[in-house]
């Protein structure tokens, strides 16, 4: 069985083509690496501007270093002290966070040429003509892969529900969550609220003590959030309410919570319905080849888990993460020496000129690189069949 991991990397190269008409706004609505979710970007502080817990982070994360980091140390303290106030804010920063991904999303979604698409097409006819399962795990927040997923089923997977994720021969795993993915507060509005005005993000950050009692009571079900479904052709121009996702609890009659883990560094967790462990677990025993996209592998967790279930046998992982040849490094460290490692390290320039992707945008050895390379340049293909 073949799997594929897609880290923050993919998404930040996920078009080896824009559109010529949707160039403008391309720099300001490019899916972030970590270090850029709290970006300068006109379009980001707007977005930002709207969630003031995660706002009064801004002075101190423009001077940090690392963004995981920051959040990593937040974190520990609001757990160390119990700290209500801390921890409301940091509440604050996964609504912002589930807002902008899910904007940058939908912005993104029909102007290029989908890098993702292009793969999960591979990926489909390989599964169809070898009848066999093939597992994606995804650590990024944003919906580009479903999007992309949608395409290649014609419409027929629409993410309407969590199961819909791992319905298919191709599984969907999102260990970190997803800006789509949230729980139901337990009671509903009036009951959590009151009846005034004020959305549930502004509730639990106006009133911290309550917040950590409210949150910790978060029903164990997730539910997709989403103003459409995926299966849909929304245009990307379209306006999406600011704090669509904390104002359209009516959709559930009950206030929601994000599902997505914080960006913190020591990313020793995952935030996956039961269901999607289940599937997880029972099939990396059936690993024998892997393809990394994007991902820097400073997802301890999993790498514990993967290394749990494959130790016995040997794996042949190719990388394709721009020239960063320190995932090679940390893969050997935490799954042995034992395996395959292959890096990708193609510079392939674009294919005509009707594309107008900058040289600033087309990164040497990155996810774009890779997919012309299959598909154009002889590269092998993984799902070749």
């Amino acid at each position: 069985m073949k799997m594929v991991i897609l880290g923050a990397g993919a998404s930040f190269d996920w078009t080896y083509e824009y559109y010529p008409q949707d160039v403008i706004d391309v720099d300001e609505w490019r899916p972030p690496l970590a270090n850029q979710l709290f970006d300068t970007r006109g379009v980001f502080r707007g977005i930002l501007e709207g969630y003031q817990g995660a706002f009064s982070f801004i002075n101190e994360i423009r001077l940090a270093p690392d963004v995981e980091e920051f959040f990593q140390q937040k974190w520990n303290f609001a757990k160390k002290y119990n700290n209500a106030v801390l921890m409301a804010k940091l509440f604050n920063v996964q609504y912002y966070l589930q807002d902008l991904l899910y904007q940058i999303s939908e912005r993104n979604r029909n102007i290029g040429t989908s890098n993702y698409t292009a793969l999960l097409s591979s990926i489909y006819e390989y599964t169809e003509a070898k009848n066999e399962e093939v597992l994606i795990v995804s650590f990024n927040y944003d919906l580009l892969a479903e999007y992309a997923f949608s395409d290649v089923y014609g419409n027929s997977l629409i993410f309407e529900n969590i199961e819909e994720y791992i319905s298919k021969k191709i599984k969907i795993i999102k260990p970190h969550g997803s800006c789509n993915w949230c729980s139901l507060l337990k009671g509903n509005n009036v009951e959590i609220m009151g009846s005034g005005p004020k959305t549930i993000d502004e509730f639990l950050l106006e009133d911290p003590e309550s917040s950590l009692e409210i949150v910790e009571k978060l029903e164990s079900q997730y539910v997709l959030n989403s103003p459409v479904r995926i299966g849909t052709n929304k245009s990307n121009n379209e306006e999406i309410p600011k704090n669509f996702f904390a104002r359209n609890s009516a959709n559930y009659d009950c206030p929601t919570f994000p599902r997505m883990l914080l960006p913190y560094k020591e990313k020793d967790d995952v935030i996956l319905p039961p269901e999607h462990m289940s599937i997880l677990t029972s099939l990396l025993p059936e690993i024998s080849e892997v393809l990394v996209i994007g991902w820097k592998g400073t997802e301890f967790k999993f790498l514990e888990t993967l290394k749990e279930y494959i130790s016995n046998k040997i794996i042949k992982f190719t990388t394709v993460t721009a020239r960063d040849f320190s995932i090679v490094t940390t893969l050997k460290d935490r799954l042995g020496h034992q395996h395959k490692y292959e890096t990708f390290q193609h510079m392939v320039t674009p294919l005509n000129s009707s594309i107008v992707k900058t040289p600033s945008q087309f990164t040497p050895g990155g996810f774009s690189s890779y997919t012309i390379s299959v598909n154009s340049s002889g590269y092998d293909n993984m799902f070749k069949f």
